[in-house]
């Protein structure tokens, strides 16, 4: 009988210490864990009702009250201790103190998280060694979400899970938003907020992009095309189709944007009046005009802006103290942005217009002048081509027109619609694919006309730093105080320490 209480003892002592364990280590393997629970109770009441006598005389021995009132406050302690531990959990607070921001959520993640207001879940599929890491990236999600759900499996333990959700990849995660999936096989932040503005969204915003007018496509890979462009807009969770203009008899009622960037040749009047109808009608316009100097093969397309109040001049921009050194004041740098405006307010970035002409508004439009020049005398805009061909560029007072001027405006119009125009169209083709400025900005203009406002961020995933310009004056500084000025402070100090040397 005493082998054999001992052995019960034992082996509920064991049992008890195993379950602790489980349940700390794996708390998602319930029917173990559950299992394990109920044979420690039935081993440990075993063993009491073995030794009832005894146990009957221990409780009711002082030294035993005693013992119990210790234990229980122990418990209580214990319960406090585990309700504040639960409490921060669900309502976690990290404070990130690296340089770079990197174990943080990009502002435009958080907006996306916080628009999402049922309770979400994260269900994690991939082979248990990749748990930690996952699990770590989730984390930062739920810091802005605190109802957010993960539940991680691995896939080989769980194929009924894998089949219900169609995962095909060894690692994926599926959003689970009410009714709602969505699969995300790019485990990063980029891949895991598209996901949630995915499922967030009735539909993808469509955007039509005109190549009707020699425009360069989105699938050309070349410098001059614009695939890079194209990316970003995927990326961002936009729907985009080509399409030409002269095919329609209006614009389809699917448009959230209709994108007219660049054309080499005019609208024809039919065009013209399905894109006049479809602002009238509530519209957004992104467009941009690139200036000719020789003829404006745009005109019929300049006149209806005109109209709506958007003046498009066909010149050119000189900018001689903010420009991209070696162009001579015609690749100027972006001087000053719109504050009160909702596209460039705290813009960071550098952005470059190559070869830009000016716009203004006009009474018809109310809205403002996003991206500016540099002031007068620096900056003007250049009313007279043949100087320019001439290489003889130079401001002529009633001619041409003071700085600083205007590179793009957005604008509500009067009659109806929305427009988002620029003075150059080049500046985000896939030359220029590393200046991730230019692309942002041009994000952000979608993204006004969309209405995704709250999704407008100067840190946007995916989007890659660029390198920085450095115009004439700046030039100028860095050549005189490293060149000339640290030098001779050098070389003074040393001969002011040689003298003082001497003397003593």
């Amino acid at each position: 009988k005493n082998i054999t209480f001992y052995l019960v003892s034992v082996s509920a002592l064991l049992a008890w210490m195993a379950m602790i364990v489980l349940w700390i280590s794996i708390p998602e393997e319930l029917t173990l864990n559950i299992s394990t629970t109920i044979l420690s109770i039935v081993l440990l009441v075993s063993a009491i009702l073995m030794r009832a006598k005894q146990f009957k005389v221990l409780t009711s021995s002082a030294r035993f009250k005693a013992f119990s009132t210790n234990f229980f406050t122990a418990i209580l302690v214990f319960a406090i201790l585990s309700l504040i531990n639960h409490l921060a959990f669900k309502n976690p607070i990290q404070w990130d103190v690296t340089a770079s921001k990197s174990n943080t959520l990009t502002d435009q993640s958080k907006k996306v998280v916080k628009r999402i207001k049922k309770p979400l879940v994260a269900n994690v599929f991939s082979p248990k060694a990749n748990h930690n890491a996952i699990q770590k990236m989730l984390e930062l999600y739920q810091l802005e979400k605190h109802d957010l759900e993960v539940k991680v499996y691995d896939p080989e333990l769980k194929p009924e899970l894998v089949q219900k959700y169609e995962v095909k990849t060894p690692v994926a995660v599926v959003w689970e938003l009410g009714e709602k999936t969505e699969k995300v096989t790019e485990i990063n932040e980029l891949g895991l907020t598209n996901g949630l503005i995915r499922i967030g969204r009735d539909k993808l915003p469509k955007i039509y992009y005109d190549i009707g007018h020699g425009q360069s496509s989105l699938s050309e890979q070349s410098q001059v095309g614009r695939e890079i462009l194209r990316n970003y807009l995927v990326n961002s969770n936009y729907a985009i189709q080509e399409s030409d203009t002269k095919r329609w008899s209006e614009i389809p009622s699917d448009a959230d944007v209709l994108m007219i960037w660049g054309p080499k040749t005019d609208f024809m009047p039919n065009e013209i009046n399905i894109i006049d109808q479809y602002l009238n009608n509530g519209g957004k316009l992104l467009i941009a005009l690139d200036p000719d100097l020789n003829l404006d093969p745009v005109k019929e397309l300049r006149k209806l802006l005109l109209t709506k109040g958007i003046v498009a001049s066909n010149s050119l921009v000189i900018d001689t103290v903010n420009h991209v050194n070696g162009s001579n004041g015609t690749v100027p740098i972006a001087a000053k942005y719109a504050e009160d405006h909702v596209i460039t307010k705290g813009f960071p970035g550098q952005v470059f217009f190559p070869l830009t002409g000016f716009v203004t508004l006009g009474a018809q439009a109310e809205g403002k002048e996003l991206v500016l020049s540099t002031q007068y005398p620096a900056a003007w805009g250049e009313m007279n081509p043949r100087e320019f061909s001439d290489g003889k560029v130079k401001f002529d007072e009633g001619q041409d027109i003071k700085g600083p001027v205007a590179f793009a405006v957005a604008a509500k119009i009067k009659t109806g619609g929305s427009v988002v125009f620029f003075a150059n169209s080049t500046f985000i083709d896939n030359a220029y694919a590393k200046y991730a400025s230019n692309h942002t900005l041009l994000l952000n203009s979608i993204s006004w006309l969309t209405g995704d406002d709250e999704y407008i961020s100067f840190d946007l995933p995916g989007l890659n730093n660029e390198p920085i310009f450095i115009s004439s004056p700046q030039l100028g500084v860095i050549f005189y105080f490293s060149v000339i000025l640290a030098p001779l402070a050098l070389f003074a100090l040393a001969v002011f320490n040689y003298r003082r040397r001497r003397v003593k």
